[in-house]
């Protein structure tokens, strides 16, 4: 690591950016993505359920000719733990190994399930072992750490990204630029060299990984905020039991000591190299579910994601820095669409890899389905995402109502729940959400599809239908196969990918974007 030596804290120069009048999102400046089309991806939670999804939708966006057309990838808990290796994966590893084989349904075998390639997302999940992880980060003495640095060890050691003193950034042009201005070294300062970073592989999306920030104790608000390669943050302004928010902070700067000075540039004071903020802080901060239920019974101490956090207060200065905890997206949003419409994105496909089997009911209300999707169109009952109101819909709920007849009827037809239609949004404050119409949101729904069950090879359906692979494809989040806690098998893990790279593949006309 050359200069990133030592274990005691020294500053960085990083980029800062007010949410002012003037703002802009920051990526909006970067020529690498100035040919993409104006279309989002959105992979939901969903621990390694979703992960294992994300690897069949990423092999079928490519397949199709629409993985280098999109300019976000929005990413929620497992949805992130799939969707950040796959924006890092360095060059020297095989693209088409990482994603995955094609198959058709009748090539699903067993013996093809079981040489899944370690060296692909599909083998990493299946290799997973989170308390092992966990209990030998823990015996390191790995502090609030603990947790992030298991979900890197499975998501991100295999592919070469598992140095949690690197930093990260986007592309060349962000990493030259934060080079430029570290490019001096005395007693306080870093010296930054190109090889301090990982950085994403030429001509991927830009990828956003939703977490929620908790403001004080226990009860206390909760707060979207968003990592990215390039910068993070929250940006709104809140005024809770302490300032949040109000700007983003380059992401190599992130969990840092307030800067000494208001500029656009701002000199702050990084965590020593095993405490800097990391990819594998990134994925464990999105998908720590178990940090809400912790908080709500005062457990603190236990390994989960803090990071030092400074609000950007107005008129001009910052607050001092307090350390929080941060817990997965999907203790507000667990889609990952927020993010889209914030950057008022005209094209999203929303990727929900539920757990939640879809069930029609004549009554709206009874309809089983992702408590997510709901709760977009109306407000929900009790507490429950009740910030999430963001489409707008008639007293009638139309648009709604057209969603789960959508579903209903390929549900009894036996084919893939996707539905396309077009949006008019509402603003909304807490996800720095302004209103636009004409969004055409294209909603892909996990769920078993008879059209590509039926073409499985006899010994596989058996796996499914005797229970060798339970509850296919709606695994459980946690438990599925206990005691081991997010762990999947390489044929539950197999197949899912398998189902959910289908479902791309086949319904290619609805994906592609509007011109």
């Amino acid at each position: 690591m050359g200069s990133l030596f030592g274990n005691r804290m020294k500053y960085v120069r990083a980029r800062a950016w007010r949410n002012d009048a003037n703002f802009d999102y920051p990526e909006k400046d970067l020529q690498s993505l100035a040919g993409k089309s104006d279309l989002g991806v959105a992979f939901s939670g969903g621990g390694t359920r979703s992960a294992a999804a994300v690897a069949g939708q990423l092999r079928g966006l490519k397949k199709i000719g629409l993985l280098k057309q999109i300019k976000y990838i929005s990413s929620v808990s497992g949805g992130a733990w799939g969707a950040t290796p796959f924006t890092f994966l360095p060059e020297s590893f095989d693209e088409d190994e990482f994603l995955g084989e094609i198959l058709s349904p009748t090539d699903i075998t067993i013996d093809s399930l079981n040489a899944t390639s370690k060296k692909s997302l599909v083998g990493a999940i299946a290799n997973s072992v989170i308390t092992d992880d966990f209990f030998a980060e823990a015996a390191k003495l790995g502090g609030d750490e603990t947790y992030s640095r298991a979900i890197g060890n499975i998501f991100l050691e295999p592919f070469d990204l598992g140095d949690d003193g690197q930093f990260m950034s986007f592309d060349e042009a962000t990493v030259s630029a934060a080079l430029e201005r570290n490019s001096k070294e005395d007693d306080d300062d870093y010296y930054l060299k190109r090889t301090d970073f990982y950085v994403a592989r030429p001509n991927r999306p830009f990828l956003i990984a939703g977490a929620t920030l908790f403001s004080g104790q226990q009860r206390s608000p909760k707060v979207h905020t968003e990592f990215t390669p390039y910068y993070s943050g929250t940006r709104n302004y809140f005024d809770l039991n302490e300032p949040i928010g109000g700007g983003y902070l380059e992401t190599f700067g992130a969990d840092s000591e307030k800067p000494k000075r208001s500029a656009k540039t701002v000199k702050v004071k990084v965590g020593a190299k095993r405490h800097r903020f990391a990819l594998s802080d990134m994925i464990g901060a999105s998908g720590a579910a178990p940090q809400e239920l912790l908080r709500k019974h005062n457990i603190g101490f236990v390994g989960f994601p803090e990071f030092r956090h400074w609000a950007f207060k107005q008129p001009g200065g910052f607050s001092d820095h307090e350390e929080l905890s941060y817990g997965d997206g999907g203790h507000l949003e667990n889609l990952g669409i927020m993010p889209l419409l914030a950057r008022q994105i005209k094209n999203i496909i929303v990727f929900v890899n539920s757990k939640t089997e879809f069930k029609f009911d004549a009554d709206l209300d009874k309809c089983e389905i992702a408590s997510s999707i709901p709760n977009l169109f109306k407000p929900a009952p009790g507490d429950g995402f009740k910030l999430n109101v963001v489409i707008k819909d008639d007293d009638e709920h139309t648009k709604y109502k057209a969603l789960l007849q959508s579903f209903h009827l390929a549900a009894n037809s036996g084919k893939t729940l996707i539905h396309s239609d077009t949006y008019d949004i509402r603003s909304n404050k807490h996800y720095a959400v302004s209103a636009y119409s004409g969004v055409r949101i294209t909603w892909v729904y996990n769920q078993n599809v008879t059209e590509w069950f039926d073409g499985l090879p006899y010994q596989t359906k058996r796996m499914i239908e005797d229970g060798e692979v339970k509850r296919f494809p709606h695994y459980r989040t946690f438990f599925q196969n206990p005691p081991k806690v997010i762990d999947l098998s390489r044929a539950e893990a197999g197949l899912l990918a398998h189902l959910s790279c289908w479902n791309v593949i086949n319904y290619k006309h609805l994906l592609m974007p509007e011109t």
